[in-house]
């Protein structure tokens, strides 16, 4: 059970600090914070494509890894949920694409 925690805290931190900051420094620095701190406990995956390469190299098991992959998910949807609550109709994004102007809105 420590596994699947350490799994959720780590996934929720990281997506939380990316769509909150978007910046590159505090992502890899939470990512590095969050490796040493879980990496230990759980592999520190955070990632279900490093959960993927994982169970391809053998390094654990189906059932681990389904669990890891669900667990997740639920971590970044509940990450992505409280940044939007937070963030509320503010997150704007735009981009100049040879003078032309594109703008997403979160939402």
């Amino acid at each position: 059970m420590r596994r699947y925690i350490t799994e959720f805290i780590g996934t929720f931190f990281l997506v939380l600090v990316v769509a909150l900051t978007g910046n590159a420094a505090a992502i890899g620095t939470t990512l590095m914070v969050m490796v040493f701190a879980g990496g230990h406990i759980s592999g520190a995956h955070y990632n279900p494509a490093v959960t993927l390469a994982v169970l391809i190299r053998g390094k654990v098991s189906s059932r681990d890894a389904i669990i890891y992959v669900v667990v997740q998910i639920i971590a970044a949807i509940v990450a992505a949920l409280i940044a939007k609550w937070y963030m509320g109709d503010m997150g704007v994004a735009t981009m100049d694409l040879d003078g032309k102007v594109f703008k997403v809105f979160i939402s």
